[in-house]
C-alpha cells in the first residue's frame, strides 16, 4: 500500500506544477508591461507633441484674438468718431440751411429793394413825362403870346379904332390865363421837386439799406463757407488718415489670420499624418505581439496535451504493472528507469523550447523598439527640417510672388508700349500714304463738283416794304415773332454793314431771328438751312483767324477747314453766289472779337480787295476758286451776324468794332397772327442789291442835306464839347441805312434816331460816361430836340432820349 502511494506521488511529479504556470503568466505579464512601456512611452510623446501644438495653437489663438479685440476697438473708435464727423456735418447742414434761409431773406429784401426801385422808376418817368407836358404847355403859351402880340401890331397898323375893345378883353382874358397858368406851373413845380426830393431821399435810403444787406450778406456767406471749408477739409483729413490707419491694421490683421490659418492647417496636417503613422505602427506591433502570444499560448496547449498523453502512458503502466506483477522486479525496474529517463528528458526539451523562444521574442521586440525609437528621432529631425523648409519657402514663395506680380506688371507696360509703338507706326505710314495722293483742301475742292450747277428758280425781291411784310410773315411761320421794326432795321442793317450785332437779354431771339431770316429768303429744300446759314459757336480764348478758319498743317501737308472757311467757298459756289449766305457767329464776344475777327474786320469795307491768304505760297492742288492757289476772296453776298451777352463771362466790343457794325436791340415780342398761305419763292441776291439801290438812290440827297444842318447845329457843338463827333463813315451809312429804312416802310426820324442812338449815343461814348456833367448831357438833349424840330421830325427820337435821360438820371443821382 505504501509502495502504490509512492508511485502516484512520484507519478504526479512528472506533471507541470502550479509553479511553472506562474512563470509563464509573469512571462506573459514582462512582455505586456515591457510593450506596454513602448507603447506608453510613445503615446506620452504623442501626447506631448499634442500639447506642444495645442500651446502653440492657443498661443496663436490668442494674439488672433487680441488683434481682433484691438480691431474691434479701433472699428469702436472709428464708428464714434464718424458719428461725431456725422453730427458735425448736421450741424454744418443746419447752418448752411440757416444761411439759406438768411439768403432768402435778404432775396426778398432785395426783391421789395427792386419793386421800390420800380417804383422810384415808374415815378421818375411820371416826372419826366409831366416836364415834357409842361414844355409842351410852355410852348403852346410862347405860341399864343406871339399870336396875341400879332394882333396888336395890326391893331397899332391900322384896326385900333375897330378891335381896342376886343383886344383889351384879350389881354385881360390872356393876363388872366397867364396868372392862372404860372400859378399852375409853380404849384405842379413845386410838387415835382417835392416828389423828386422824396424821391430822392428813398432811393439813397433803399441803396444804403441794400449795401449794408449786400455787405452783411456776404461776410455772412464768406465767413460761414470759410468755416465750413476748413472744419470740412480737416475732418476730411482726420478721417482719411483714420481710414488708411484701420485699412492697414485691417490688412496686417488679415494677413496674420491668414498665416495663422496656413500654420495651424499645416500642422493639423502633419499632426495627423505623425499620429497616422504612429497608429499604424502601433497596431502593426499589437497585431505580432498577439500573433506571438498566439503561438506561445499553442505551444503551452501542446506541451499540456504531450503531459496527459505521458500521464495517461503512465496510467497504462501502471495497469501493466499491475498485470505483470508476476515478472521479474528487475525488468519492471529497468523499464520505469527507461521512462522517468523519458519523461526528464521531454520536460528539459519542453523547457528549453519555451525559454528559447522567449528569449528570441524578448530580442526581436527590443530590437523592434530600437529601430522604432530610432525612427521617431529621425521623423522629429525630418519635422523640424520640413518646418524650416516651409519657413523659407513661405518667404521665397512671396519674394516669387512679388517678382511675378512686377513681371506680368513690366509684361503689360511692354506691350502697351508695344501697341501704342504699333498704333504709331500705322498712323505714321498712313499719313505718309494720303499726303501723297490727298488734296490740301480736300473738303473745299469737293465742294467744285458737288455744287457746280447753277441755282434755279430764283426771283427779284418785289419792293422793300412788301418784301419787308413778307419776309415777317414767313419768319412768324416759324413760330417766331418780331415787330415790323425788327424786320425793318434787320434789312435796312444788310444795306449798311456786312457785319450785324444783335444784343438783348438771353431768350429774346437773337440767334433765332437770322437763321430764320435765312430761311425765309431762301425757302432751302428739305429743311436744309445750314447751307445758307452756317452756325459758328465762338468759343472763350479764341485769339487769331486759325480759330476761327481753320489751320495747315505742314506735316500732313493739308489744311483743316473749319465751318467759317467752308462756309465763305462754298457761297462762292455757282449753286449759291447769286443768294444770301450769313455766318453766324453765336455769343461772339465770349473772345475778343478784334483778335480773331481782326482781318475782317478791316476787308469788310474794303471789297475790291477782300482776300484772306491761307498758304505762304501758292499750291498746284488748291481749289478753283482760289486766286494765285493760296488766296480766298470774301463773297460779297456772304453777311456775318454776331449774337452777344454781356455778363461777366463774356468781353466788351471796342469802339471799331460799334463803328463798323449795324447794332440791333432784340426785345421780346409777343405772339402775332398772320396768313399762313405764302408762296415758296426763293429770292435773289442781286434782285435784293438792286432794291437796296433803288432806295438809296431816292433818298440819298434828303440824307445829306440832313447831314448839313447836324453838322452846323448845336448838337455837334454840344457833342464837341465833351470831345464826341462823328466822321465821314457814320454819314456813308447813313445813306444806305435810312433810305433802305424809309423803302421798308418806316420813317426817316426812326431810322434817325436809330443811328444816333446805337452810333453816336451809346454807352461808352456819350452816355454811361464817368468824365462829364449831367448839365452837359441835357444840353445835348435839348439840342437833339430842338434840331429835331428843326429837321421837321414828327417822331420823337426815343431810343436816343431815352438813352441820354437815363444818363442825366444816372449822373444827377436820382
Amino acid at each position: 500500500m505504501a509502495r502504490k502511494n509512492r508511485k502516484n506521488n512520484h507519478v504526479k511529479s512528472e506533471i507541470p506544477s502550479p509553479s511553472a504556470n506562474k512563470e509563464v503568466t509573469k512571462i506573459s505579464e514582462l512582455l505586456k508591461s515591457v510593450t506596454g512601456s513602448i507603447v506608453n512611452k510613445e503615446q506620452e510623446m504623442l501626447l506631448e507633441k499634442d500639447n506642444e501644438l495645442r500651446d502653440k495653437m492657443l498661443a496663436d489663438l490668442e494674439s488672433y484674438t487680441e488683434a481682433e479685440q484691438q480691431y474691434k476697438q479701433d472699428s469702436a473708435e472709428y464708428q464714434s468718431k464718424s458719428t461725431l464727423l456725422n453730427e458735425e456735418l448736421e450741424a454744418l447742414e443746419q447752418q448752411k440751411s440757416d444761411l439759406y434761409r438768411q439768403k432768402t431773406k435778404l432775396d426778398e429784401d432785395n426783391a421789395s429793394i427792386a419793386q421800390r426801385q420800380t417804383e422810384v422808376d415808374n415815378a421818375r418817368q411820371q416826372l419826366l413825362e409831366e416836364k415834357k407836358s409842361l414844355k409842351t404847355e410852355q410852348l403852346e403859351l410862347r405860341k399864343q403870346l406871339s399870336v396875341l402880340e400879332e394882333q396888336q401890331i395890326n391893331a397899332e397898323l391900322g384896326f385900333a379904332s375897330q378891335k381896342q375893345e376886343a383886344l383889351q378883353v384879350k389881354n385881360k382874358e390872356l393876363s388872366e390865363l397867364q396868372k392862372t397858368s404860372l400859378a399852375q406851373i409853380e404849384q405842379r413845380l413845386k410838387n415835382i421837386y417835392d416828389k423828386d426830393n422824396q424821391l430822392r431821399e428813398r432811393e439813397q435810403q433803399i441803396s444804403l439799406i441794400e449795401e449794408e444787406l449786400t455787405l452783411r450778406a456776404n461776410n455772412l456767406e464768406q465767413d460761414l463757407l470759410k468755416e465750413l471749408h476748413a472744419r470740412k477739409e480737416n475732418d476730411n483729413k482726420a478721417l482719411q488718415k483714420q481710414k488708411l490707419d484701420l485699412v492697414e491694421q485691417e490688412s496686417a490683421l488679415k494677413l496674420a489670420q491668414t498665416e495663422l490659418e496656413e500654420t495651424k492647417a499645416q500642422l493639423d496636417i502633419q499632426n495627423d499624418v505623425l499620429k497616422s503613422h504612429i497608429h499604424r505602427q502601433f497596431e502593426a506591433k499589437l497585431t505580432q505581439l498577439a500573433a506571438e502570444n498566439k503561438a506561445l499560448i499553442e505551444s503551452k496547449r501542446k506541451a499540456i496535451d504531450e503531459i496527459d498523453r505521458m500521464a495517461q502512458e503512465n496510467a497504462q503502466f501502471e495497469d501493466l504493472k499491475r498485470q505483470l506483477t508476476n515478472d521479474g522486479i528487475n525488468n519492471v525496474q529497468e523499464e520505469l528507469n527507461r521512462l522517468r529517463q523519458k519523461n526528464r528528458e521531454l520536460k528539459h526539451e519542453l523547457s528549453e523550447r519555451y525559454e528559447d523562444g522567449l528569449i528570441e521574442d524578448n530580442q526581436r521586440l527590443e530590437e523592434r523598439l530600437d529601430d522604432t525609437l530610432s525612427q521617431l528621432e529621425d521623423l522629429k529631425a525630418s519635422y523640424a527640417q520640413a518646418q524650416s523648409e516651409l519657413n523659407n519657402t513661405r518667404l521665397s514663395a512671396l519674394e516669387r510672388q512679388n517678382l511675378l506680380q512686377e513681371k506680368r506688371i513690366l509684361e503689360e507696360h511692354k506691350r502697351v508700349l508695344n501697341i501704342s509703338i504699333e498704333q504709331l507706326k500705322s498712323q505714321i505710314d498712313d499719313l505718309e500714304d494720303a499726303q501723297k495722293g490727298a488734296l490740301p483742301f480736300s473738303l473745299l475742292s469737293d465742294m467744285d463738283e458737288k455744287f457746280s450747277s447753277l441755282a434755279s428758280g430764283l426771283q427779284a425781291v418785289p419792293s422793300l416794304e412788301e418784301f419787308s411784310n413778307l419776309m415777317r410773315a414767313r419768319i412768324a411761320n416759324q413760330g417766331l415773332y418780331y415787330t415790323n421794326k425788327d424786320i425793318r432795321l434787320f434789312i435796312a442793317g444788310l444795306s449798311m454793314s456786312k457785319l450785324h450785332i444783335l444784343q438783348g437779354i438771353s431768350g429774346t431771339g437773337k440767334t433765332s431771328l437770322a437763321r430764320a431770316f435765312a430761311k425765309a429768303i431762301n425757302n432751302p429744300p428739305d429743311n436744309d438751312n445750314e447751307l445758307y446759314c452756317e452756325v459758328i459757336r465762338v468759343q472763350a480764348g479764341w485769339r487769331d483767324r486759325e480759330d476761327l478758319l481753320g489751320h495747315y498743317n505742314a506735316f500732313e501737308k493739308k489744311f483743316y477747314a473749319k465751318e467759317a472757311l467752308q462756309a465763305l467757298y462754298r457761297a462762292q459756289q455757282p449753286r449759291f453766289q447769286n443768294t444770301l449766305q450769313i455766318i453766324l457767329l453765336d455769343e461772339m464776344n465770349l473772345s475778343q472779337p478784334e483778335q480773331y475777327f481782326a482781318d475782317f474786320l478791316s476787308l469788310l469795307e474794303t471789297s475790291d480787295i477782300a482776300k484772306i491768304n491761307l498758304l505762304d505760297s501758292s499750291h498746284h492742288d488748291a481749289p478753283l476758286l482760289f486766286k494765285n492757289g493760296r488766296t480766298l476772296e470774301i463773297p460779297k453776298n456772304v453777311w456775318f451776324i454776331g449774337t452777344a451777352n454781356h455778363d461777366e463771362t463774356t468781353k466788351e466790343f471796342a469802339d471799331k468794332t460799334y463803328d463798323r457794325a449795324h447794332v440791333m436791340e432784340i426785345h421780346r415780342s409777343e405772339k402775332l397772327t398772320f396768313d399762313n398761305t405764302v408762296d415758296n419763292t426763293q429770292y435773289s441776291y442781286s434782285s435784293l442789291i438792286e432794291r437796296f439801290e433803288q432806295a438809296i438812290t431816292k433818298h440819298q440827297s434828303d440824307v445829306d442835306d440832313i447831314f448839313e444842318l447836324l453838322l452846323e447845329s448845336e448838337l455837334q457843338k454840344n457833342l464837341l464839347k465833351i470831345k464826341v463827333s462823328w466822321g465821314n463813315r457814320l454819314q456813308n451809312q447813313a445813306r444806305k441805312f435810312i433810305p433802305v429804312y424809309m423803302a421798308c416802310g418806316g420813317t426817316m426820324a426812326e431810322a434817325l434816331d436809330h443811328l444816333l442812338a446805337t452810333k453816336v449815343f451809346r454807352i461808352g461814348k456819350v452816355c454811361g460816361r464817368y468824365d462829364t456833367r449831367s448839365d452837359k448831357i441835357e444840353d445835348i438833349n435839348d439840342s437833339l430836340l430842338r434840331i429835331w424840330e428843326t429837321l421837321g421830325l414828327s417822331d420823337v427820337p426815343e431810343e436816343s432820349s431815352y438813352l441820354l435821360e437815363q444818363d442825366i438820371e444816372r449822373l444827377s443821382g436820382v
